[in-house]
């Protein structure tokens, strides 16, 4: 077989999770900020977990198929029980190869991280579409061996999407929390950042080319909730008085309260 393996290709699972972390919270960051502290957060984080949320595979057996029956030449150097006389070099004979395939649902981008626990026996495939295509190559015509070379690979790469589970589940469980910190933190600051402008006194100038979007990540799971729009008008924070202007307005109150008090008196 190939050497196609699976759970390997683009490094540790740990690794991955961290990154998606990180994309989230520069997303999150770099939203315009009239449109962040106008959207509804409800939508907003709703449309943040469509995205990043890691559906894990799941493969159905009841789906197995051959797709492929063909000729190859194999490679028996390393057979003892053949007379060869040079094993140096590869010394090919006729074989079949024959291509099942295993389909499946969820995040096909999983496989090509190693989970948190693993074996030295790796899984092997290719991954098209929705499918791992497993090549079995065979010199004799033994069905039975073929259906257990099989069943033993699809068997591994179960073991291995069940510790690919577990790796995303604290991942998949905190995202929401995570998103609503996130952009709480982020209003916090905008929120503050507009009301030290307010307090300055000057007019602000509108920028004709400030930015409206934002980057959307290139992994996609499951159907995206799309993201909320609001109006275009800009967030204005509710007017404060200065301490000054408050307690001024105190005085004139108490003032004209003392004055009614007199004047009724002089009339009693």
């Amino acid at each position: 077989m190939p050497n196609n393996y699976l759970f390997y290709k683009k490094g540790e699972l740990y690794n991955y999770l961290r990154q998606l972390k990180d994309n989230l919270k520069e997303e999150i960051f770099s939203l315009n900020s009239d449109y962040l502290l106008n959207i509804s957060v409800y939508d907003l984080t709703q449309h943040l977990i469509s995205k990043y949320y890691l559906d894990c595979p799941k493969i159905d057996r009841n789906e197995i198929y051959i797709d492929n029956q063909r000729e190859v030449d194999i490679d028996v150097r390393h057979d003892r029980m053949r007379d060869i006389r040079d094993r140096t070099k590869p010394f090919y004979i006729k074989g079949t190869e024959i291509s099942i395939a295993v389909p499946f649902s969820g995040n096909f981008i999983l496989f090509d991280f190693q989970p948190s626990s693993f074996t030295s026996n790796r899984p092997q495939g290719i991954i098209r579409g929705n499918e791992i295509i497993i090549a079995v190559r065979q010199i004799n015509h033994n069905a039975e061996e073929i259906k257990g070379i099989y069943n033993r690979e699809v068997g591994l790469i179960e073991r291995y999407l069940s510790w690919v589970e577990s790796d995303i589940k604290s991942h998949n469980d905190s995202l929401e929390s995570s998103i609503n910190q996130i952009i709480d933190i982020r209003k916090k600051k905008l929120i503050a950042d507009k009301g030290l402008l307010s307090d300055i006194g000057l007019p602000i100038k509108k920028r004709d080319n400030a930015p409206q979007t934002y980057t959307v990540p290139s992994i996609i799971k499951k159907p995206l909730i799309k993201r909320p729009e609001v109006s275009g008008n800009t967030y204005k924070p509710e007017p404060i008085l200065a301490n000054q202007e408050y307690e001024d307005i105190l005085s004139i109150i108490r003032y004209n309260r003392q004055i009614m008090v007199a004047e009724i008196a002089v009339i009693d």
